[in-house]
């Protein structure tokens, strides 16, 4: 990470700003002059975000700033810490009776604050590790497809007896954010039917990049179209390689019943194995739902795609199918990403209907 020389001490910023305030009245600046916009206020994890913002905003791509124990309490050092990593990358250390925070990458974590924050977390992290911003790979029986659209540049090698796209690359002077979600789009063609590419990639991109802990901002069904803006030109690049495979091959695709299956290393596992890899799955990271001990056991996984589940009577119908849909996002990210979850059947208590549906 990188650091910064200069170490501001909250305690005296504070303490200087109420003293222009008081003496100076009116035309009084700061000491700092990327301080020019910032105001203390009462609650320390408003004021020290907004401090960050001050720096930003003034062309800073990183501060260091010490605060002293006593104005953060041990239930809000956690929440300070997760709001300032929103600006940048965090770092801490321990000195006697302070923390010294350090924020740095300032400027290159703004770019991102145009999209949803939904989504800025994963881009974040995908933009500081991008690996399909290079040349394409093209064998035999495979051909080069490009498109062009607004400086980015989005590239196919298509296998043209299966119609599948056997590598994806992109390239372009775009900003942090949209060469974050081309690479992660380049990862999700890799593998895929031409035909999938065009009717669900789009849809497959926007769903890996949200964030599981924050709720979606829109309240009906979430499409690419009103997610978010980046999701328009990716989702343009691809329509246009697909109809440029169609000129180029003839191709004339049927109706789309593409499924990928579970992947070969987890179809190999055997029914017991599956079901002591998802119940490790929610032990290890069932507390994120927050689910406690006892309240979802895994009853079967026969079948490779599939994992069936039991929910604890205490809790309600509305909070089961809500875990229902975290739970599957849970697994498929820590399992096998073609995995479903299934409720277990609640059999009939009546045993009179019982025995008439098994005459009958």
């Amino acid at each position: 990470m990188t650091t910064t020389e200069k170490i501001f001490d909250y305690d005296k910023l504070v303490e200087a700003y109420n003293t222009n305030l008081d003496v100076t009245l009116r035309g009084f600046r700061p000491a700092e002059e990327m301080l020019d916009t910032w105001v203390p206020d009462d609650d320390p994890v408003r004021s020290l975000s907004n401090l960050v913002e001050a720096a930003q905003l003034c062309g800073s791509d990183s501060i260091s700033v010490r605060v002293a124990n006593k104005i953060i309490e041990h239930q809000a050092a956690a929440l300070l810490k997760e709001k300032l990593a929103s600006l940048g990358e965090v770092g801490c250390r321990a000195e006697p009776g302070a923390v010294v925070f350090t924020i740095a990458h300032l400027q290159e974590t703004a770019s991102f604050r145009s999209v949803r924050p939904i989504y800025q977390q994963r881009l974040r992290a995908r933009f500081a590790n991008l690996r399909f911003k290079r040349e394409l790979r093209v064998r035999e029986n495979q051909i080069p497809l490009r498109a062009t659209e607004e400086h980015c540049t989005l590239a196919w090698a298509v296998q043209t007896d299966a119609h599948v796209i056997t590598d994806a690359v992109f390239d372009g002077t775009a900003r942090g954010p949209m060469l974050a979600a081309l690479d992660a789009f380049c990862e999700i063609l890799v593998g895929l039917p031409v035909l999938e590419a065009r009717d669900h990639a789009i849809i497959r991109l926007e769903f890996s990049l949200r964030d599981p802990r924050q709720r979606h901002p829109i309240a009906g069904i979430v499409l690419p179209q009103n997610a978010d803006p980046l999701f328009r030109l990716p989702s343009s690049l691809a329509n246009r390689l697909f109809n440029d495979y169609l000129t180029s091959t003839g191709y004339r695709p049927a109706a789309n019943f593409f499924d990928p299956g579970p992947r070969a290393a987890w179809a190999a596992l055997s029914p017991a194995q599956r079901e002591a890899r998802v119940t490790a799955a929610l032990a290890a990271h069932g507390a994120v739902l927050g689910l406690k001990n006892g309240e979802v056991q895994v009853v079967d996984c026969n079948h490779a795609y599939a994992v069936t589940v039991r929910f604890g009577d205490q809790l309600p119908i509305s909070a089961k199918r809500s875990l229902a849909l975290a739970l599957e996002r849970l697994v498929r990210e820590h399992c096998d990403p073609r995995l479903e979850v299934f409720c277990e059947e609640k059999k009939d208590l009546s045993k009179l209907r019982r025995q008439i549906e098994k005459v009958n």
